[in-house]
């Protein structure tokens, strides 16, 4: 849990840490010479565990960049990647640790059965990571038994006598706080995808009392928040004209911050044109009618006589796996 606390005369940003947080170093476990978006196959370089405490941000980014330093020099150019299990702690402390996630490009994991709640949620969320030739994008993957849990910052005030203007300066500094969260969550700073955090993620942040968290928990708030969920499996997925109405739906839907479960009525009313050529097939799924605007799948060749194909030959540059499936399925009943 993160807080604002009222004190004597000026508001603070502190928790109340179980023990500090442990980063625990394993090495380089990876050559990625041309990842091109998440993979949740990765092992951890790192781990987290614990509560976030005062001094915490600072002492753990500086054994961070100094390990990943040393294996760069050492010629080992993989993708340093973090894996949490925390419930929170101090606001000040995580968004440090954020910040040093994204100017290292340094991705963040939830494995089985790993909670993540609070402050380690803003951690999780500055999860980065450099495709080749490309950009810094988004590497943020968890586990579809994962726990990843949201809340507000509260406000707690001792007990004691306060004059108008100690109550006035503390109200101040506690919302300068909480816009520096903002901007350095939303703020796109060079990413090719975006704000780390949607601002409907922010405000589902917002909106939850301190007293309870919000979890990500459907297929719908995962791949509107650019959250990667894996490993799953499926190889054996075959995707119909439905499959790929829904996709295109959901996509377009998570692209501009909007619900997929709240397009869900484009999947009947969209269509799918299908054409071929000698080197391969493709489905476009059209959205708009007037513009002709919609997703383009690429399909191997013979798919436009079944009118399928293999998720896994589907090629269309960066499809979220997560698009294939209904919205509103939960995380936990996702194939894994």
């Amino acid at each position: 849990m993160f807080r604002f606390f009222i004190a004597t005369s000026l508001a603070v940003l502190t928790a109340l840490p179980l023990r500090a947080a442990d980063l625990q170093t394993y090495g380089m476990t990876n050559e990625a010479w041309d990842v091109q978006s998440a993979d949740p196959s990765f092992g951890c370089t790192h781990r987290i565990t614990g509560t976030f405490a005062s001094g915490d941000g600072d002492r753990i980014a500086a054994q961070l960049v100094s390990s990943i330093r040393a294996w760069r020099e050492d010629g080992q150019y993989g993708i340093p990647i973090i894996c949490l299990d925390s419930p929170g702690g101090s606001i000040a402390e995580a968004l440090k640790l954020a910040d040093v996630l994204r100017e290292e490009a340094i991705g963040t994991k939830l494995e089985a059965g790993a909670r993540c709640e609070s402050a380690c949620a803003l951690v999780f969320m500055a999860g980065s990571f450099f495709a080749h030739e490309s950009g810094l994008y988004k590497w943020r993957v968890m586990h579809p038994t994962a726990k990843l849990g949201f809340h507000a910052p509260s406000l707690q005030v001792r007990d004691g006598q306060y004059t108008a203007d100690s109550v006035t300066r503390s109200y101040a500094l506690a919302m300068e706080t909480l816009a520096r969260t903002i901007e350095d969550l939303m703020q796109n700073r060079g990413f090719e995808d975006g704000e780390h955090v949607k601002p409907s993620l922010m405000t589902a942040m917002l909106r939850t009392p301190p007293s309870r968290m919000m979890y990500v928990e459907t297929v719908d708030q995962a791949g509107r928040w650019g959250i990667h969920v894996g490993p799953l499996r499926t190889g054996n997925i075959r995707m119909n004209e439905m499959d790929f109405r829904r996709a295109c739906a959901n996509e377009t839907a998570w692209a501009e911050d909007a619900s997929g479960i709240q397009t869900s009525h484009y999947w009947s009313e969209t269509f799918v044109e299908w054409t071929s050529d000698q080197w391969s097939d493709s489905a476009k799924v059209i959205m708009n009618d007037m513009s002709g605007e919609g997703c383009d799948y690429y399909l191997p060749v013979g798919s436009g006589r079944t009118r399928s194909a293999l998720l896994s030959q589907v090629n269309s540059g960066f499809l979220d796996t997560l698009a294939v499936f209904d919205p509103s399925i939960r995380l936990s009943d996702l194939p894994y």
